[in-house]
This record gives C-alpha cells, sequence and structure tokens, in this order.
C-alpha cells in the first residue's frame, strides 16, 4: 500500500471512530447554524433588518425543530446534560419570541465576561460592584448594536474563538464533551462542520479552547446547583 492510500485509510478509521463518539443529531445540528450563520454573514449592512433577521431565525428553528423530532427519544436527559445549560436561562433556551432582546444580551454577555447573564444580575442586586460593572458592559454593548452606533468591540479571541464556544455550546452531550475524542479527532470532526467554516483547525488549540470551555461552563452550572440547593 503505498502512502497515499495509507493516509486515507487512516482517515476513514479515524472518522468511522468520530462516528461511534458523536450522536448522530450533532452534523445536522452545525449545519442549520451554519447556514443561518452564512445567510447573515452574505447580507450588507443596509440589509440586515429585523425582518430579515426573523426570515433567518424562523428557517434555522424549523430546521432545529424537524431534528429535534427525528432524534429525542421517550426518555429526556438529565438537567445540566447539555452544553448551553448553565449560559443561557431557560426561558431563552424555550426560544419565547417575546425574548428576542434578553437572549441577545445572555450572548453577548456570555461570551464577553464566561459568565451567565443571570447570575450576574442577581449578584448585581445584592450589590456586587463587579457583577454590575459586568452588566453595565453588556448593556453598554446592546444599546451600541440597538442605537446603530457601530460594533462593539470584539469578544475575547475575535470572530472564530466566539464560533468555537458556539460550536462546544451546541455539542457538549452530544459528543464533544467526551475527552476520549482525541485531540486529531476532535480537529477532524471541526473541519467538517465547526460554524466558523474553516477547514484547518488545529488540534492542540482545539483541545485547549474544549477545556477552557468545561471550566467556564463548570463554574457556571455550579452557580447554578448552589442557587437551586
Amino acid at each position: 500500500m503505498d502512502s497515499g492510500k495509507r493516509a486515507a485509510k487512516a482517515i476513514e478509521i479515524r472518522r468511522a471512530a468520530i462516528q461511534r463518539k458523536i450522536h448522530p443529531a450533532l452534523p445536522e445540528l452545525l449545519k442549520a447554524f451554519r447556514e443561518a450563520e452564512t445567510a447573515w454573514k452574505s447580507l450588507r449592512e443596509l440589509e440586515r433588518t429585523p425582518e430579515r433577521v426573523r426570515e433567518i431565525q424562523q428557517k434555522m428553528d424549523a430546521e432545529l425543530d424537524s431534528i429535534r423530532r427525528r432524534y429525542s427519544g421517550p426518555v429526556q436527559a438529565s438537567k445540566g446534560t447539555f452544553g448551553v445549560e448553565g449560559i443561557y436561562s431557560e426561558t431563552t433556551l424555550r426560544s419565547e419570541s417575546q425574548t428576542e432582546y434578553a437572549s441577545v444580551a445572555e450572548y453577548v454577555h456570555w461570551h464577553r465576561h464566561s459568565k451567565p447573564l443571570e447570575t450576574d444580575l442577581e449578584k448585581m442586586q445584592a450589590k456586587d460592584y463587579e457583577a454590575s460593572t459586568r452588566v453595565q458592559r453588556t448593556f453598554g454593548d446592546l444599546e451600541i448594536l440597538r442605537c446603530g452606533g457601530g460594533r462593539p468591540k470584539p469578544f475575547k479571541g475575535g470572530a472564530k474563538g466566539t464560533d468555537h464556544w458556539d460550536f462546544f455550546a451546541m455539542g457538549w452531550g452530544l459528543g464533544l464533551e467526551h475527552l476520549n475524542l482525541t485531540p486529531e479527532e476532535l480537529a477532524d470532526f471541526a473541519n467538517l462542520y465547526c460554524i466558523c467554516g474553516s477547514t484547518e483547525h488545529d488540534a492542540d488549540n482545539l483541545k485547549q479552547q474544549r477545556l477552557r470551555f468545561k471550566r467556564a461552563r463548570e463554574n457556571a452550572m455550579g452557580r447554578i446547583r448552589e442557587h437551586a440547593d
């Protein structure tokens, strides 16, 4: 067997291993999000109207609902299984239309501070100055967007870093949380399905991002469990 065939065989074996470790719904979920992201980025600034955003959102929601119906079983996963839990409030996760502003606020706050907005709002009410400062920064970002004052300062790690955290948030509980998915397998899967669209992910960098996301989410979930107790 020549080197080309050996390389192709190695890729085939690795992708088969990935398929065994990843929930079959995950590639479809990531594809739906990536298509929505591509549709948004393809719009010119003047075309990014609330109506156009709503159209993209509704199309994505319909696809996600189809995926849920096809893959949801009779037994629900235990609370705290999925990556978005602890990051976003239960109201936002129910995707209620009246919470559109709140969901954007939670998204901005998480990516800016790696903390749930809901938790920081509680701390702010208890006169926690650092939490209050974080919340005010988030609302400042939202006012820039609402008033058409340009774009807020990029999140740490830039657009690609934001996409990678969204990648882990969506895949947590569906296979990406398993450390038995090797860095090389994780990079191969990201090359195919990551929201950022890159086909050249660095295995070690992605491994470190997975660990940072894991720690941030565990901190968030720890606060949620403490609150529930």
